[in-house]
């Protein structure tokens, strides 16, 4: 058998033959060809739209249409373009990557060619601001919108001319979709928790919704967290027929901040014929996470030298000590203190060293072990054994010897557990923090 080796544009997403300077390009990539075919065509349209926006960029800054389209659009189908769509594919057994391309002069070309079809199209566009219950007032929108964004794109792509009743009227009817989430009456239930030290919340996140004092029944939605933090959730993906739905959050990543959100959105690219790139409000549940500004680190951690707690210098405590003044972090000796916190962590144990003599040298192993947890549930969120055997030069004490130790087990134990401590309890700006 010989091997099938996929050609350089299907590993780079550069294609000599229609190189991005004159080309829009869509790539697919799937296991079977049919699916890597549509997700090409998708991208393509999406890619049409984008140009065509790129090209009036000038005359839409400060419009109501820049800032309410801030979604990926495909206003157009490639079967529009008819033979001017280029097509490429490969595949190796295990994935096909496909290719769909369209010169930029002929796409100018095309949409001269369309724009007066557009125009007439334009004048058949149905009142945005008709009545109904919350999916018909969308999907009627939706087709209001697309055909006023069609002549604004074709305009664009023809010569840069602003197609102005276009703008107005797919503005209107963004409006009209963008300002329907703000009219549902919603309940809530499950905002302000506390997310888990890496892990989610007690109880889902719900809502009923009522447009027009009927259950918004049957409307797809999409579930998501803000940029900056990520986690698992497990959502509802439409409203039942009372209107209701839920989301439990199974695991979410602190962000360094002491508050997230979770988000609902109506998931319009569902409700209608083309994605119409209208960025949708979310309805928000806010809920707290664990962040050094808000949590306490209580520690129980005995150091001992054969069998003995005093008499020697310590070592793990005045470097956490150190290192949590650096950081920020408020630490109690022994108990939690009086203060109020939204969390709380517990790290105890034991780092012990016991010596001896081998022939004249002296010798010192470690035992015990540390636990870092949730002082509120007792759950166990790291654990860390020290296993060192140490051998001294002939002639040290075991006494010299067990120091030497014992500094080298706190050493490791501070690398380990510092760098948990920052990853489940971060500050903005950190390493595990927001944006990072």
């Amino acid at each position: 058998m010989n091997r099938v080796v996929m050609p350089e544009w299907a590993r780079t997403g550069k294609h000599p033959d229609y190189p991005s300077t004159t080309h829009l390009l869509g790539f697919g990539s799937a296991p079977g060809k049919q699916a890597a075919e549509t997700e090409a065509a998708q991208r393509l349209e999406e890619a049409i739209v984008a140009h065509a926006l790129t090209l009036g960029g000038p005359v839409l800054q400060g419009t109501q249409f820049e800032r309410l389209v801030t979604e990926r659009g495909a206003w157009f189908g490639l079967a529009e373009f008819g033979e001017s769509v280029n097509t490429d594919i490969a595949g190796n057994g295990f994935e096909v990557v496909a290719l769909r391309a369209l010169h930029k002069g002929e796409l100018a070309l095309r949409a001269q060619g369309m724009i007066e079809q557009a125009r007439e199209d334009q004048k058949s566009a149905p009142d945005p601001q008709t009545g109904g219950d919350l999916k018909h007032r969308i999907e009627t929108a939706a087709r209001a919108f697309v055909l006023h964004a069609r002549l604004l794109a074709l305009g664009f792509l023809v010569d840069g001319r602003l197609e102005r009743k276009a703008l107005e009227g797919a503005e209107d009817a963004a409006l009209a979709i963008w300002e329907l989430p703000g009219i549902v009456k919603l309940e809530q239930t499950g905002g302000g928790q506390r997310v888990a030290m890496q892990g989610g919340v007690a109880q889902p996140l719900t809502m009923q919704a009522r447009f027009r004092n009927v259950p918004m029944a049957g409307v797809p939605l999409v579930w998501s967290l803000p940029s900056g933090m990520r986690g698992v959730m497990d959502g509802e993906p439409q409203t039942d027929a009372q209107g209701r739905a839920s989301c439990r959050l199974l695991q979410a990543s602190p962000t360094g901040d002491e508050f997230g959100m979770l988000r609902c959105q109506v998931n319009l690219d569902q409700m209608t014929a083309r994605r119409t790139g209208i960025g949708m409000p979310a309805w928000i549940w806010t809920l707290r996470l664990p962040c050094r500004r808000n949590t306490e680190l209580v520690v129980m951690v005995d150091e001992i030298v054969d069998d003995k707690k005093e008499g020697f210098e310590r070592y793990f405590l005045p470097g956490l000590r150190e290192w949590a003044r650096g950081r920020g972090l408020e630490i109690a000796i022994g108990k939690p203190s009086e203060r109020e916190f939204d969390y709380r962590l517990k790290l105890e144990g034991s780092i012990a060293v016991s010596t001896w003599m081998r022939g004249e040298a002296p010798m010192a192993r470690t035992s015990g072990k540390l636990a870092l947890s949730d002082h509120g549930d007792g759950r166990v969120l790291f654990e860390w054994t020290p296993g060192l055997l140490r051998e001294g030069k002939p002639g040290n004490s075991t006494q010299s010897q067990a120091l030497t130790t014992l500094r080298e087990a706190a050493a490791d134990g501070l690398a380990e557990f510092c760098s948990r401590l920052i990853a489940t309890i971060p500050a903005p700006g950190e390493e595990y923090g927001r944006g990072r």
